[in-house]
């Protein structure tokens, strides 16, 4: 049990290792037979390991081909040595899920079960300090969900599927669910499988894994049982960008195929191979793809092309943008008068905020002024709302003439007269609302 748990460490740790993980001064030099050796141990595996095997063979023949003409002769440092390995290795099908990493520690670290020298308990701790890559999990205005997810750490790490629990009953009465993956490069599919079964009601096929060492597929339903309620029909956005990859694709991909989910943002990076890691000798490893990704829907994946969002905006915009989408859906499907009232104010309000439109200051301070118990305030480039004494809020403008009372919602829209003088406003308070404020 300790070993496995030591191996799905390492293969956390390893895809994100710096390339500098020993300065160029304390690497060894290589020569003309450890290039040898190590080509010849990474085409041997890959031959047996590499999830197509037509494609293995062209990779060995290129690496053989390589090393026969000399161009490898140059390379005496390994950093070098396995950053052009992995060029070549990914110039016949793209694969970013392969390279050759120079590691002497991680080789020593694998053979003799420890971390970077650190007890398991260290390691666990460090996964904690991460909190299992639940970066931010928060309630939106508008009973929205939010959760900010780096990595789909493996459940049976201690700790981690208490956190996926904890995370999704946070979320448990929200009306809907935002999942931002925008800075998510994958992990687990035991993970993506129990975030899912929060999902659906009944059972769902989420995806299968082919592996082609063992010959053998794995296919992935959702569970039959999570902690705590479910979110089976609340509508669900997922945030995704070019960094988005691997498992964290995995997860896009399951829930557009199967009707579940919004994909907003950017296509992902195209990774839908399995890996594995394997020693070559003490100073290299080879991160190899060892399977492939088959949905049952498509029967299809996404390596090389990625995820396709539904929606497609810059990655920065997303999170916007899915918010307002969210803000829409349940207004359009409140019939509560009050719950309808307060989420049009949130959508005008982000709506005014993402327009951010700028009026010129001169025609700013020309709004500033007393309109009867109601004082509109200029100060430092914003407009400001105030009642009498109460409270001053700020006015967000959607158009020269139109603002947002921030917070409150409502809007003030301007009346000017023929001869460009601002001689009152309208506040709108509510849908029929409304109150004509003369300036004084």
């Amino acid at each position: 049990m300790k070993s496995n748990v030591i191996k799905f460490i390492a293969l956390i740790l390893l895809p994100s290792l710096t390339p500098a993980f020993l300065p160029a001064q304390q690497r060894p030099k290589l020569d003309k037979a450890l290039r040898k050796a190590t080509v010849d141990s990474a085409c041997v595996l890959l031959v047996k390991n590499y999830v197509f095997p037509e494609t293995a063979i062209k990779m060995t023949q290129l690496l053989k081909k390589n090393l026969k003409s000399g161009a490898y002769d140059r390379l005496d440092d390994p950093e070098e040595f396995a950053q052009r390995l992995t060029a070549d290795l990914r110039s016949i099908n793209n694969d970013r899920h392969m390279a050759i990493r120079f590691g002497p520690q991680l080789v020593a670290q694998m053979r003799c079960d420890t971390i970077h020298g650190e007890s398991l308990p260290e390691v666990i701790r460090a996964h904690q300090r991460d909190n299992y890559g639940f970066y931010k999990v928060e309630r939106l205005p508008g009973n929205i969900g939010y959760l900010d997810l780096r990595m789909f750490d493996n459940p049976l790490m201690p700790g981690a599927g208490a956190a996926a629990v904890a995370a999704m009953n946070f979320l448990a009465n929200t009306q809907a669910v935002i999942f931002d993956l925008r800075r998510n490069g994958g992990g687990y599919p035991e993970m993506i499988q129990l975030l899912s079964t929060y999902l659906f009601e009944g059972e769902a096929h989420l995806n299968d894994l082919y592996n082609r060492p063992t010959d053998f597929t794995q296919q992935y339903w959702v569970l039959p049982w999570v902690p705590g309620p479910r979110l089976a029909k609340v509508p669900v956005y997922v945030l995704t960008s070019d960094y988005t990859f691997s498992g964290a694709e995995e997860f896009s991909n399951n829930l557009r195929e199967l009707k579940r989910a919004t994909i907003v943002g950017q296509a992902t990076g195209g990774g839908a191979h399995p890996v594995d890691f394997k020693i070559l000798n003490d100073l290299f490893i080879l991160k190899v793809s060892i399977g492939r990704a088959i949905n049952p829907v498509s029967k299809k994946n996404w390596e090389g092309t990625g995820v396709q969002p539904h929606v497609k905006v810059p990655a920065d915009s997303a999170l916007g943008v899915a918010y307002l989408m969210a803000l829409d859906t349940l207004h359009q499907s409140a019939t509560d008068p009050g719950e309808k009232q307060e989420l049009a104010t949130i959508r005008a309000i982000k709506r005014a905020e993402q327009a951010a439109f700028n009026i010129p200051d001169k025609l700013l301070r020309s709004y500033a002024g007393t309109y009867g118990i109601r004082t509109i305030s200029y100060d430092q480039g914003r407009l400001y709302f105030q009642r009498e004494q109460g409270p001053k809020w700020k006015l967000l403008p959607v158009s020269e003439k139109n603002f947002v009372i921030d917070d409150v919602g409502g809007q003030v829209l301007y009346a000017i007269d023929d001869d460009g003088k601002v001689i009152g406003f309208d506040l709108i308070r509510a849908p029929g609302d409304t109150v004509r404020c003369l300036r004084q």
